[in-house]
């Protein structure tokens, strides 16, 4: 779909004889800005090592410190290094409130996570001497009876599971209800603000994109 406002696309080049291919958007919220960026003496702007140790946060550990914030909400100790917003503890949020329609009958399980992904990372060096930092994510968000969350055998089965429309178009075509577990797998790319290093400086995630990569019920 496309964007509804301001977005950042990323192009990529398989090698240098290939044409640029549109690789990601990501959406920036209402309200939020890119900052500006430094520039070398021959115009570019320079990238930044994802080990940098002069910033909040090795540009590394962005996508797995806003994950330890997805994953736990407020109480995460990733709070003192990433800034609340929509794309951090809102998230969360949205998982706790079931923002995705993915919900558990009475007895079975709900779980999300935010994971890493093998997809490439950069850098780009901002105005203020912090980092831009582009990266993908994996969510993953699962409703299961106990005995599939606890890895026993035999597996009890469930009241059926409502599988959301979104999720629909992912499987079989008349499958029935799922009755043990419905998993979907998210594929998000994200640009966050790594700061300089200071006292009161955090990480802040501005942009997201991507969505629905698969699904699986059983």
């Amino acid at each position: 779909m496309p964007p509804d406002g301001p977005a950042l696309m990323l192009f990529e080049q398989a090698d240098a004889r290939a044409p640029w291919l549109l690789a990601s958007i990501s959406q920036l919220p209402s309200g939020v800005t890119l900052p500006k960026l430094a520039t070398g003496s021959a115009g570019f702007v320079p990238t930044v090592p994802l080990s940098d140790a002069s910033l909040v946060a090795q540009p590394d550990d962005t996508g797995p410190l806003q994950a330890g914030v997805v994953d736990d909400g407020p109480a995460s100790a990733a709070t003192r290094a990433v800034s609340g917003g929509p794309l951090t503890t809102g998230m969360y949020q949205g998982a706790v409130n079931h923002a995705g329609g993915l919900k558990a009958p009475r007895g079975d399980v709900y779980q999300w996570e935010l994971d890493g992904s093998s997809l490439p990372r950069f850098a780009l060096r901002t105005a203020a001497g912090g980092a831009l930092v582009f990266y993908a994510m994996s969510l993953n968000t699962t409703v299961a009876v106990p005995d599939v969350i606890n890895k026993a055998n035999p597996v009890h089965s469930g009241p059926p599971i409502q599988v959301p429309v979104d999720l629909q178009m992912l499987l079989p075509l008349g499958r029935p209800a799922p009755l043990d577990q419905l998993s979907a797998s998210q594929t998000l790319s994200f640009a966050a603000i790594d700061p300089a290093r200071a006292a009161t400086a955090r990480i802040q995630v501005i942009a997201i994109g991507g969505g629905l990569t698969s699904a699986s019920a059983s």
